[in-house]
């Protein structure tokens, strides 16, 4: 019971409870006993408040939204984990802040009491350079995985292919068939697929089926066959179309 006399409500907690605590842990509580000291001897509620906001954890910093939300931080935190702890988008779309009503950088260090607004732009992405301030987890995470999404949505982007079919008259010449499949291949387009649709005297009508890996280098190939000046169109969605013919065909049949 010395312990419930020098520490008061804390040390009573521990006398009640089961938990085995630490020297360490049990430290962290040494405040409330000071409080109620000054609560015994002081008059003004401000004592009692300025000495909460300053003294209440040495590990940690209590800082406040504008709304007066209570944000618990890591000593030497930053605006960058106010805004992170707050939400993973205030974070990663946060541009500037302002600390008791004063502009300040994000990667300053917060006090206790202090109230921090961040400002966001939709229009804006977290810096890699956050993560070396950063002070807690969830901030040093989040940054990392917006980057990380962000490049695999930007790999998905630059691998998405395109498939057209090439319809176009050759002159019937030797070499001719080979020298337009060549050309495809520089361009970096891919053949699915050629099929011989008719043929004339000086001329042979082809299609081919194309994947596209870059629509750049598409439009180069669209130019050089312009230029040889060969009887061409461009045929987007014959996949689409030959479903939809198909479909046409089942429900015929059924009828």
């Amino acid at each position: 019971m010395n312990d419930f006399a020098e520490r008061g409500i804390a040390s009573h907690w521990k006398y009640k409870t089961s938990e085995k605590l630490s020297a360490l842990s049990l430290k962290q509580y040494d405040w409330l006993r000071d409080l109620v000291e000054i609560m015994q001897t002081g008059n003004s509620p401000e004592h009692y408040y300025e000495f909460t906001k300053l003294q209440m954890f040495q590990e940690n910093v209590f800082c406040f939204t504008p709304n007066g939300v209570v944000v618990k931080l890591p000593k030497d935190a930053t605006p960058i984990d106010f805004a992170y702890a707050v939400h993973t988008n205030i974070g990663n779309t946060a541009i500037g802040c302002r600390v008791n009503g004063n502009e300040s950088s994000l990667q300053s260090n917060l006090f206790n009491g202090d109230t921090i607004e961040i400002i966001n732009s939709k229009n804006i992405s977290p810096s890699l350079h956050w993560i070396s301030s950063s002070k807690t987890g969830k901030a040093r995470a989040s940054i990392r995985r917006y980057w990380q999404d962000k490049t695999e949505v930007n790999n998905v982007k630059k691998n998405k292919q395109y498939k057209c079919t090439l319809v176009m008259d050759l002159p019937n010449q030797p070499g001719v068939l080979g020298g337009i499949s060549t050309l495809i291949g520089l361009n970096k387009c891919n053949i699915l697929n050629v099929e011989l649709l008719g043929k004339k005297e000086k001329f042979l009508h082809f299609s081919f089926d194309i994947q596209i890996n870059d629509l750049k280098d598409f439009t180069n190939l669209i130019s050089q066959i312009k230029q040889k000046k060969f009887n061409f169109r461009i045929v987007r969605h014959k996949e689409k179309k030959n479903a939809f013919i198909q479909r046409i065909l089942k429900n015929f049949k059924r009828n």
